[in-house]
């Protein structure tokens, strides 16, 4: 059985079909029947085309006084501005999110602009206005025609209303792109209001709106909060980017600014030539939840998920947050890299960080060498009654030691199955002591510790054997053990089995 919706002006019709050819006669029956009908044209589409084919200043101020549905109103909307699809939207992200059709949710938005001046928090609203705008993709035209309206024929351009619907209109320059007709109307009616109210607050926006436009991206989600908090103050948007070694760098940003970009802003200013190394931004959380951002992705859609993802409560038992990460993406020639400059640190830490998560396959006893060397770096020569203690993790893949153990501990029953043995082994299992059952489930445990507790004495024999050695001597030595392994060089990536 093949079913499929017909979405009219008022109503809608399920039509069912017993094949599918009988479905697809239907189809094209329709269809052929939807193209041979002229186009649909509003009062709102002529006016705009009647004003777009006008050259004369004096003919544009007419047509705006004599039609006020061009105008800023108070008044409910009857119908949408423009022609829109009939029913609701069959887009994934719009699917379990409540929407009604597009001709309501048109009513909803303009309803909403209205609202603006008299809600607490208009930054809320707005946010709402874009997410909607994101999930319904013809709704955006609709919603740039609305803008217009309501920042048209104002009398007094310092009005509270008018300012929120310019600085609603500022916020979609900077998100969405309007189809071309639209986009013409749009560049046209900031102008207009730019050349009108010279030097006042809504010329201030009509002009920050017009540049953005010039620059404005396909984005993957809406504004975050912050970003729609520096887009009212016509700001840049400032981000923190971490390195290694708890550096931050702060970048300011606007809406369209790429993440190819922000690498070539941290290369240029710490110097960085990447002729041997790949450099990139990755999202972080915690110490192995991270991906590599590519370089046509927009910084501000990744901000915004991150803002998602604490509203949704990602991680909620976590205390790592997500943060932006500038490091190695891609080794090149990394053995031409030179230990004392800036690429040769970021391949010194990135290197340090790949051993303690295990990806180095190392025997044991270089292993405790390379942590010791590490420890010489960080800390200096070994004083009397030092002790590693939880630091370990960050020296030595502490990890593959946890997961030998639970391998080599594992137990491995004897099936003795139809034998007296087995028959007397099943009736006994269950008068077993609970302290028999903890002392098993102990035992992998301890057996961990005292391991740890041997390579943390190694690790500290031999970190007493690099009294006086230099910082910088025990990194050059670090790297020499390192590149002496025949995988270095060689780019590693998490993979996911599918």
């Amino acid at each position: 059985r093949w079913e499929f919706v017909v979405n009219g002006r008022k109503r809608s019709y399920n039509l069912v079909c017993p094949s599918h050819e009988q479905a697809v006669h239907w189809q094209v029956a329709i269809q052929e029947v939807i193209e041979n009908k002229p186009p649909v044209e509003t009062p709102f589409q002529k006016l705009m085309n009647e004003i777009m084919n006008s050259k004369s200043e004096s003919l544009i101020n007419r047509i705006y006084r004599v039609n006020p549905l061009l105008t800023f109103t108070k008044q409910p909307l009857k119908m949408p501005l423009l022609p829109l699809p009939y029913g609701h939207s069959l887009a994934l992200k719009a699917q379990n999110k409540g929407y009604g059709t597009f001709y309501e949710e048109a009513l909803k938005i303009f309803k909403c602009l209205q609202e603006l001046e008299n809600v607490a928090d208009p930054i809320a609203v707005t946010q709402g206005i874009l997410q909607t705008c994101h999930d319904l993709n013809q709704l955006r035209d609709e919603v740039y025609c609305q803008l217009i309206k309501q920042t048209s024929g104002l009398i007094d351009p310092d009005n509270i209303s008018a300012l929120r619907h310019m600085q609603v209109l500022v916020c979609m320059s900077c998100t969405f792109l309007p189809s071309r007709k639209v986009l013409r109307f749009l560049l046209a009616h900031l102008k207009r209001v730019h050349d009108e109210f010279t030097n006042s607050e809504i010329a201030k926006f009509s002009e920050f709106a017009a540049d953005a436009l010039k620059r404005t991206r396909v984005r993957e989600y809406p504004p975050s909060r912050g970003e729609i908090i520096t887009l009212l103050g016509r700001r840049k948007i400032n981000v923190l980017v971490h390195c290694y070694g708890g550096g931050l760098c702060q970048i300011s940003i606007d809406s369209s600014t790429t993440s190819g970009e922000v690498v070539k802003i941290l290369c240029k200013g710490m110097g960085i030539v990447q002729d041997n190394l790949a450099f990139a931004l990755f999202e972080k959380c915690g110490p192995h939840n991270e991906r590599s951002i590519e370089d046509r992705e927009i910084v501000a859609d990744i901000v915004s998920k991150f803002e998602k993802f604490k509203a949704l409560e990602v991680n909620k038992n976590s205390r790592n947050k997500w943060i932006l990460f500038f490091k190695i993406f891609c080794y090149l020639h990394p053995q031409q890299v030179s230990t004392s400059s800036v690429e040769g640190l970021f391949l010194y830490e990135q290197t340090c960080e790949y051993v303690m998560r295990g990806r180095y396959l190392f025997p044991e006893l270089t292993l405790c060498k390379l942590a010791a060397l590490r420890l010489q770096y960080l800390e200096g020569d070994c004083i009397v009654g030092t002790w590693i203690d939880k630091e370990i993790s960050t020296i030595f893949p502490v990890g593959k030691i946890r997961s030998k153990a639970a391998q080599e501990k594992k137990p491995t029953p004897k099936k003795d199955y139809g034998t007296i043995r087995g028959t007397i082994s099943k009736a006994i299992s269950s008068f077993k002591g609970e302290e028999d059952i903890e002392e098993r489930s102990e035992q992998p445990v301890y057996d961990v510790e005292e391991e740890l507790s041997a390579i943390k004495s190694s690790i500290m024999a031999k970190w007493k054997e690099l009294k006086g050695t230099d910082p910088d001597d025990a990194l050059v030595e670090y790297m020499s053990i390192v590149k002496n392994w025949y995988g270095f060089g060689s780019t590693m990536f998490n993979v996911k089995v599918i």
